[in-house]
C-alpha cells in the first residue's frame, strides 16, 4: 500500500505566519520519510455547521511545496474545477507542472457547498455538467494546439496554452460513495453520472474519507487492522491527515503505520 500526506493547509482562526510556514517542515519531512505525495484540500469558504475552517488556496499551496521539495508528488484532493474559468485553471496547472518538474497530479471533484457556487456565480445544479465539459477542455488545451470551444457552459475562440504539457497530469476523480459520513452532506450513493465520469476520464478514484471519532482515537493495532481490511478489499493508496501543525507526528506514523505496509 502507498501513502500520501494531506498537508495541514487549513486556515483555522489561530492560523498565523509561523503556522503557515510549518508547511515547509511537513513537506520536507514527508519527502525524507517516504510519503509518495503531498495532498491539499480545497474549500473556498468555511462551510458553517460542518467545517469550522476553510483551506489555503490549493495550487498556490502546492507551488510553495514544490519550491521546498525535490521528488515527492504534489496533488489536489480535490480541486473544485467548476468554480473556476477552465482556461485560467488549465494555465495554472500547466505552470505548476513545469515549476515542479512534472510532479503534479490533478484530483478533481464537483464539490457540494451551495454557498461556494453562489459566490462563484455558478448554479449548483450545473456542477456535474460543467466538470464534464472542463475535463474535455483541459485535454484539448494541454496539447498546445489552438482550441476553439463552443460548449453548453463555456465558449472561447483560438486559445493556446503555452508551454504545452508533454503529457496530461495523472487524473484522480472524486465523487460518490456508499458509506455514510458526518464529514459530508452528500448521500451514500454512487450516482450513474459520477461513475461514468470516473470510468471515462480518471486514472484513479478518490474515495470519500469516512469514519468516526472512535476510529480516530483507536489504538495503533486497531488502526493497522482497519487499514489491512481495506487493503484486502482493494484499497491501494491512503492519504493520512494531520490534526494539527506539528510535523513530529510524521515519524510516529512512519513507525506505527507505514513501515507495516511497505512490503504489501
Amino acid at each position: 500500500m502507498r501513502f500520501g500526506l494531506i498537508l495541514p493547509s487549513f486556515s483555522f482562526p489561530d492560523l498565523d505566519y509561523a503556522k503557515a510556514a510549518r508547511l515547509r517542515d511537513f513537506a520536507q519531512r514527508a519527502e525524507t520519510q517516504g510519503f509518495e505525495a503531498l495532498w491539499v484540500v480545497e474549500h473556498l469558504l468555511t462551510a458553517r455547521g460542518l467545517y469550522g475552517t476553510a483551506w489555503l488556496s490549493p495550487l498556490e499551496t502546492l507551488s510553495f511545496a514544490a519550491g521546498c521539495t525535490t521528488n515527492i508528488k504534489l496533488a489536489t484532493g480535490i480541486l473544485i474545477a467548476a468554480l473556476r474559468n477552465p482556461v485560467f485553471t488549465a494555465k495554472d496547472i500547466a505552470s505548476l507542472q513545469y515549476l515542479s518538474g512534472g510532479r503534479f497530479e490533478l484530483g478533481l471533484g464537483v464539490g457540494w457547498d451551495a454557498h461556494e457556487y453562489e459566490v462563484a456565480g455558478v448554479p449548483l445544479r450545473q456542477r456535474g455538467g460543467r466538470t464534464d465539459e472542463i475535463l474535455q477542455i483541459f485535454e484539448r488545451l494541454w496539447t498546445g494546439e489552438p482550441v476553439t470551444h463552443h460548449g453548453r457552459y463555456y465558449q472561447f475562440e483560438d486559445v493556446v496554452i503555452d508551454p504545452p504539457l508533454p503529457g496530461k497530469p495523472f487524473l484522480w476523480l472524486a465523487g460518490g460513495s456508499k458509506i455514510k459520513t458526518d464529514l459530508s452532506p452528500d448521500p451514500e450513493i454512487m450516482a450513474p453520472t459520477v461513475l461514468e465520469r470516473i470510468c471515462r476520464h480518471a486514472d484513479g478514484w478518490l474515495a470519500r474519507a469516512a469514519g468516526s471519532m472512535d476510529s480516530v482515537i483507536a489504538d495503533w493495532a486497531q488502526i493497522r487492522a482497519r487499514l489491512k481490511a481495506m487493503q484486502e478489499a482493494g484499497l491501494e493508496y491512503a492519504a493520512l491527515s494531520p490534526l494539527d501543525y506539528d510535523p513530529e507526528q510524521l515519524a510516529l506514523w512512519q513507525d506505527e503505520i507505514i513501515r507495516h505496509f511497505r512490503s504489501t
